[in-house]
């Protein structure tokens, strides 16, 4: 996922270094960044699994997104691996 956000040059909008500008002072660049943010939103949630999308459905910008994905997704892969390496579990 983070490949993805950062080929698409939105790796900033989710890590916190892209700052979302004033409105009333900057509409153009204030705009540009909103549609920057809903285009992450969009590359998170293609490659989450449908339980944790409908969870990242409820956030309110990528960075939001991201932050859940990163420390819920992890936990979910990891529980998913150790699943596959037991016979009691799943």
């Amino acid at each position: 996922m983070k490949l993805a956000l950062w080929d698409s040059n939105l790796l900033s909008v989710v890590d916190g270094t892209l700052t979302k500008p004033n409105m009333a002072t900057d509409l153009d660049t204030y705009t540009n960044r909103v549609s920057r943010d809903l285009k992450a939103q969009l590359q998170i949630a293609t490659t989450l699994y449908k339980g944790a999308l409908n969870i990242i459905l409820q956030a309110t910008s990528a960075k939001d997104c991201w932050d859940w994905a990163v420390t819920k997704e992890e936990k979910i892969v990891m529980l998913h691996t150790s699943c596959k390496a037991s016979t009691t579990c799943c």
